[in-house]
């Protein structure tokens, strides 16, 4: 019966002993730490993606008149109300028309 209490009490000390060396290794450093001049300069915001854009409301706009757009007063995205001029149509060929009725 000693010796088996002897033998236990051996395993434990040298368990214990094995598990100190062996976390003695495995401690965590201290961090790094790394220094540099201050500089000034353009801070530079890039997106790289690749899919497909959707829009989250599609509304479609038409015209009573066909004609040539003289100029667009908006864009995509661009928020519009009720009664906004979205784009303008040459008037020359309605013009030219008004006048040959005359």
């Amino acid at each position: 019966m000693k010796k088996i209490a002897l033998l236990i009490t051996v395993l434990i000390v040298l368990s214990i002993t094995a598990y100190a060396f062996v976390s003695r290794e495995h401690k965590v450093s201290s961090p790094e730490f790394v220094y540099s001049e201050i500089t000034q300069g353009n801070i530079a915001k890039q997106v790289l993606t690749t899919g497909t854009l959707s829009p989250l409301i599609m509304v479609e706009v038409g015209s009573q008149v066909s004609g040539t757009i003289e100029s667009l007063s908006t864009d995509f995205n661009k928020t519009v109300k009720k009664g906004d001029v979205i784009a303008q149509i040459e008037a020359s060929q309605f013009k030219a028309k008004v006048a040959q009725e005359k």
